[in-house]
C-alpha cells in the first residue's frame, strides 16, 4: 500500500470529523500552515521520519508545528499520526484533505499544460469547456512547457485530454504507418516467370 493511499484514509476520517464539526476550512488551513512549516524548516520533517526518534521527541516537534490557535481536531489528528507511527502521512495531509473538500463542494482542479500562455478568452473557453464535460466548477493550474509545439493537455482527475501539437503529429504518424503497412500486406507477390 503507498503512502498516498494510506493518507488518503487517515485523511479522510479526519475530513468526516470536520465536516460534522463544520469546521473543514479551518482544519484545511491548519493543514495548510503545518505544510508551510514544514517546507521551511526541513530538519522538523527529519525528526518526524527519523525511525529513531522516540514518540516524546516527535510529540515536541509537533507541538512545535501545532500551536495552540490550531484546532483541536487538527492537533488530535497529527497526534493520532504519531501514535500510530504514520507521521509520513502529514505532509500529504493539506493536499489530499483539500481535494476531499473541492470533491465534497463540486469543484475539480484542471491542470492546464500549454505551449504558450493562454489568453483570457482561451481560459474561459476551457473552463467552461471543462465544466460541462466534469460537471464540476473547475479551477485551472497553469503551466507553459514550450516544448510541446502548440496545444494544450489538461488533466482533471483522472481524465487526460491530449490536444498538443506533438501528440497529433504523433498519431498522424501512427496513421501514415498504419495505412503504410495495410498497403503493403494486400499486395500480392509477383508471379514467377518458371513454366
Amino acid at each position: 500500500m503507498t503512502e498516498r493511499t494510506i493518507a488518503r484514509r487517515y485523511v479522510r476520517a479526519l475530513f468526516e470529523l470536520a465536516l460534522e464539526q463544520q469546521a473543514a476550512d479551518e482544519v484545511l488551513q491548519d493543514l495548510e500552515r503545518l505544510l508551510q512549516k514544514l517546507a521551511h524548516e526541513p530538519a522538523l520533517l527529519a525528526t518526524l521520519l527519523d525511525p529513531r526518534a522516540d514518540l516524546a521527541t516527535k510529540r515536541g516537534v509537533a507541538d512545535r508545528l501545532v500551536p495552540e490557535s490550531t484546532k483541536a481536531l487538527t492537533r488530535d489528528f497529527v497526534h493520532f499520526l504519531l501514535d500510530r507511527g504514520r507521521e509520513r502521512v502529514l505532509p500529504l495531509a493539506a493536499e489530499e484533505f483539500a481535494g476531499l473538500l473541492r470533491e465534497q463542494r463540486g469543484e475539480a482542479v484542471a491542470e492546464v499544460v500549454s505551449a504558450a500562455p493562454l489568453d483570457a478568452a482561451a481560459r474561459e473557453s476551457l473552463v467552461a469547456r471543462l465544466g460541462e464535460l466534469t460537471q464540476k466548477k473547475i479551477t485551472l493550474q497553469e503551466t507553459v512547457d514550450a516544448t510541446l509545439l502548440g496545444g494544450v493537455r489538461v488533466k482533471v482527475g483522472s481524465m487526460l485530454l491530449d490536444g498538443t501539437a506533438r501528440r497529433r503529429l504523433a498519431g498522424m504518424r501512427e496513421e501514415l504507418l498504419r495505412v503504410s503497412l495495410q498497403g503493403v500486406s494486400l499486395q500480392k507477390p509477383a508471379a514467377s516467370d518458371a513454366t
